[in-house]
């Protein structure tokens, strides 16, 4: 089995795209520091799809686009698939969702910086959602 990973990240902005903040996922690691959680006897449904999606493209997972477009609409069945709402008070004016090789960062490395992972960038997995004034799509 390797070592690396691909996962797809949700992220929001509702300042035209001036800073992104993620949806966290609730059994997967998305930051540098947080180590391997307990994953069973339950692993989310929506973290298990993604982090086979992450080894796809778009079209074998369209089930990611449907995701990105609910987010955009805040609906709480799909808002609640995530550990956090990156916006509890002011709705996202578009989503993006990224992809990133993550890998194991070395025992020293560990040990000197408290990190498990190095998120490196690869590509944007799907073109931006931004939604206008009558929530429409475009």
């Amino acid at each position: 089995m390797k070592s690396d990973r691909y996962l797809i990240q949700f992220e929001g902005s509702n300042d035209n795209g001036k800073t992104w903040r993620p949806y966290l996922y609730k059994g997967l690691s998305q930051t540098p520091f947080n180590g391997v959680g307990l994953i069973a006897p339950h692993t989310p449904r929506l973290d298990c799809i993604v982090s086979f999606a992450g080894y796809s493209t778009i079209r074998s997972y369209p089930l990611i686009n449907y995701v990105a477009i609910r987010l955009l609409q805040e609906k709480k069945e799909v808002v609640s698939l995530f550990k956090n709402n990156p916006f509890p008070l002011f709705s996202p004016d578009r989503i993006r969702v990224r992809y990133f090789q993550v890998v194991p960062v070395s025992i020293d490395v560990h040990k000197k910086t408290g990190e498990w992972w190095s998120f490196l960038y690869i590509d944007d997995y799907t073109s931006q959602l931004l939604i206008n004034k009558h929530a429409s799509f475009f």
